[in-house]
């Protein structure tokens, strides 16, 4: 038995660079990402599965050259690798003979491609519910809700098919302003023929590309984007309030001195229901709304006014009991000052608030903040085991071997363990209406 383990050892070795590579090719969230913590789980002094990192500072500026001192806010995000992948395969003394003759290099054209495929389509889509906040963390059980845009672009009831909305929502995530070099749309497929048919097809791909990828569409060079399209964007199912089509009035929030609003309590709600707002539910203020101002979000960096209307997603599901029902919401929300500042007129009770359906996401993607980490896993002791981890992508897959004694089964697994996170302020949802598919 140990020389016949030896040999598959080898054998297992000689096809898992094959299918790392199948993987990568079916994969533009693990393509694209930004690798910087490939392998954290080797950082000194990091334990556990999370990684945590800081983002920009944030300073105001006084007209003076006498300003005062002012503190550091040291903002941090993480990352978490608590997903775990995995297709397992198991086959008989006689299927291992009569079927799959050549051993390992059979197996790999009969049912290997086949489980990567697999594989790479449940890593891809995880990493694509960063879209909607929808990762759920297996370690608590609960949303991933730090991941994900709060900004977002559409209705979620007209279609988005041609070339001036692209541009438009281009310019509304530009406008915001902070660093949004190296941007990158991802477009549902869905979407692809229409938008081409008003000049989507000025998206011009490189030339003599090392790897021919499904996903890539091409650049827009005037504005500098790059284009992905996936078929598993994910679908964010909204609330009620959503699917009623519902504007709701503001009642109160949870902080008057508009430091650090997080809860807004509105009336308005048509249906008195546990699943009036889903976590992930999108939410803009009102223009127009008779004697109160049309609220807009302040750039980034700068605190200038912008042309962003104030929008936030909901971060948790609320009940809604007569008419009434509180938005737990990120970002918090501050018209009263202090590097956090993100407001052009303080919150009032009277203003109004838009809701939106269910949808399916797209999303765009300023300054490579999509970070993605595929840790490498250990090796199956005392079973025959390859572990291939890619040194640009940081993608590390798993395969092994092993038999159950007098039960004529013999088995192969890939597997891999993957976190994402999708930076708030440096991404944008796109809300496509389900009747683009």
């Amino acid at each position: 038995m140990s020389s016949f383990a030896s040999n598959v050892l080898q054998d297992v070795e000689s096809y898992q660079a094959s299918g790392l590579a199948l993987l990568q090719n079916m994969t533009v969230h693990v393509k694209t990402a930004n690798n910087k913590f490939k392998n954290f789980e080797k950082e000194v002094g990091n334990l556990g599965d999370t990684v945590t990192f800081d983002l920009p500072l944030r300073f105001t500026v006084s007209k003076t050259l006498k300003g005062l001192f002012q503190g550091v806010d040291q903002r941090k995000l993480q990352l978490v690798a608590d997903q775990a992948h995995s297709v397992t395969i198991g086959v008989s003394n006689q299927e291992l003979v009569f079927n799959l003759e050549n051993g390992p290099e059979d197996f790999m054209n009969y049912a290997g491609k086949s489980a990567i495929a697999a594989l790479a389509t449940d890593i891809d889509s995880t990493i694509a519910e960063n879209w909607h906040s929808g990762v759920l963390n297996s370690d608590t059980g609960n949303l991933n809700t730090f991941s994900g845009p709060y900004r977002f672009f559409g209705n979620g009831s007209s279609a988005i098919n041609s070339y001036e909305q692209i541009a438009r929502m281009i310019m509304f995530f530009k406008n915001y302003g902070f660093s949004y070099e190296g941007l990158k749309l991802y477009f549902p497929d869905t979407i692809v023929p229409s938008i081409i048919g008003t000049g989507l097809n000025q998206f011009l791909p490189e030339k003599n590309d090392e790897h021919v990828n499904s996903w890539q569409l091409g650049n827009w060079r005037p504005q500098n984007a790059e284009i992905y399209t996936s078929n598993l964007m994910p679908i964010h199912t909204s609330g009620q309030t959503g699917i009623d089509g519902d504007t709701l009035t503001v009642v109160s929030v949870n902080d008057p001195t508009g430091q650090n609003v997080t809860q807004i309590t509105c009336s308005g709600a048509s249906t008195d229901t546990a699943g009036a707002i889903k976590s992930g539910d999108v939410l803009q203020f009102k223009d127009g709304v008779s004697g109160q101002p049309d609220m807009r979000y302040l750039t980034f960096t700068g605190y200038k006014q912008s042309a962003n209307p104030v929008q936030f997603r909901a971060t948790a599901d609320a009940t809604s009991s007569g008419g009434n029902v509180t938005l737990t919401i990120t970002p918090g929300l501050n018209w009263a000052g202090g590097n956090t500042k993100n407001l052009n007129n303080a919150i009032a009770a009277g203003m109004q608030i838009l809701t939106f359906p269910s949808h399916r996401c797209g999303g765009a993607l300023g300054n490579n903040a999509m970070f993605v980490g595929m840790p490498r896993l250990p090796d199956e002791q005392p079973y025959p085991t390859s572990t291939k981890s890619d040194s640009n992508s940081g993608v590390a897959l798993k395969l092994y071997y092993g038999s159950l004694p007098f039960e004529n089964q013999r088995g192969f697994q890939y597997s891999a363990v993957s976190g994402s996170v999708i930076v708030p302020e440096q991404s944008m949802r796109m809300l496509v209406p389900l009747t683009q598919g």
